[in-house]
């Protein structure tokens, strides 16, 4: 079987995803089409503005054959652990042969060659971070400082940005993976420009999250307008009881509960714990707690860790203990033979029922957050949480 895997969130899925599944099938004539996407809990940090099953669903629909949650202590965090976790997850299956992104350039090789320097200089490009870091600068501009006092040249534009961290994941790994980028079409990736039927996923949660229905219909497949229909979208009420939510666990945690956030450093729990007694509404939160070293995405995602209730402790004994698995979201007809395969390889657990894992299941601390960041997706969207639970909606085969 020639399998490509996809490293994604479809937040929502629209137009410009369908072209890029589309493209790797036409470009790499493949049997099998595997996506890791991030379940309820978003990179940019916050709620997915439509749920996992959702959102897989649609990818189903629209080419893919098999969908696994990305784990929230993965798609909760920065771009580098991010791309760990859906390359382990595709390393895992043992059975998938490419690795597919988006890429504003377009040049598999360019963005290789750059990944090996990058990954061939780690040690050092790590110090010059750290010593950025503690002159006061943000992760991002402490990064490319450090690329660029080596020589590195790094790509400023989002997608390949995250194209050298998938590389970077891969080639550090060990992942036996080739890459193959597909150019982006249309807008860029945070544009709010709209160019024909295609806009960045950006353009499309601000119309669908404002209510303007029929403003994005003709920018997703018609597989996403269903969806949205049968399960509604992220709303303007749902954004204000996660800001509620944020602000009540920010003004009652500990200083100790806030920097063991993943993402904390020293003294932005107190920085937060002042701007929530203020905020009026979640821009205004991270805005007054937003500086020179915090970027608003970093801060937005500190925030989210807190709400999804995750911690520094708990991630460093999953890294430890390298757990990982592939948990289904959804599948198409060839889905139980690909995971016939990983089961056979036996490289991680495969989970399509959580009912079913056993007392002694190796990843407890992964699976717990993920289906507690599913309870807290339900109670943000004001849903039935019993309902909506994981141990509730088990995936079957789409035919």
């Amino acid at each position: 079987m020639k399998a490509a895997g996809i490293i994604c969130e479809f937040n929502p899925l629209h137009n410009g995803h369908k072209y890029i599944l589309d493209s790797i099938r036409r470009d790499l004539s493949l049997d099998a089409v595997v996506c890791v996407m991030s379940g309820d809990l978003v990179q940019r940090g916050g709620p997915a503005v439509m749920d996992k099953f959702q959102r897989a669903r649609c990818a189903v629909n629209c080419g893919a054959d098999l969908v696994l949650e990305l784990p929230a202590y993965h798609s909760g965090q920065g771009a580098r652990e991010f791309a760990l976790g859906g390359v382990s997850i595709l390393q895992g299956l043992g059975c998938v042969d490419f690795l597919c992104f988006g890429s504003e350039s377009g040049s598999s090789e360019d963005l290789r060659r750059t990944a090996e320097k990058l990954v061939s200089s780690s040690d050092l490009i790590d110090e010059r971070i750290s010593s950025h870091l503690a002159d006061g600068v943000s992760y991002p501009a402490a990064y490319e400082a450090a690329c660029s006092e080596l020589g590195i040249s790094i790509p400023t534009l989002p997608n390949d940005i995250l194209a050298l961290e998938y590389m970077k994941a891969s080639l550090s790994t060990g992942a036996d993976l080739s890459f193959h980028a597909v150019k982006r079409a249309g807008a860029g990736h945070d544009s709010r420009e709209i160019c024909g039927s295609i806009a960045s996923a950006s353009a499309v949660r601000e119309l669908m999250i404002s209510g303007n229905t029929e403003d994005w219909k003709g920018l997703v497949p018609a597989c996403t307008v269903l969806a949205a229909e049968q399960g509604g979208t992220l709303g303007t009420e749902d954004m204000r009881r996660y800001f509620d939510l944020a602000r009540y666990l920010l003004l009652t945690s500990s200083s100790e509960r806030l920097a063991d956030l993943p993402e904390a450093r020293e003294g932005i729990g107190n920085r937060l714990k002042e701007a929530a007694r203020t905020a009026q509404d979640l821009d205004s939160l991270i805005k007054a707690a937003k500086t020179r070293r915090y970027t608003y995405a970093g801060i937005s995602r500190i925030i989210a860790q807190l709400v999804f209730g995750l911690s520094k402790s708990a991630y460093q004994k999953i890294r430890e203990e390298d757990q990982r698995y592939a948990k289904v979201l959804a599948m198409g007809e060839k889905g139980p033979e690909i995971l016939a395969g990983a089961g056979k390889a036996g490289l991680m657990p495969v989970i399509s029922n959580v009912n079913k894992i056993a007392d002694d299941f190796p990843c407890r601390e992964l699976l717990h957050a993920d289906l507690n960041a599913s309870d807290v997706y339900s109670l943000i969207r004001g849903r039935d949480i019993a309902v909506w639970s994981d141990r509730r909606r088990i995936p079957a085969p789409e035919r």
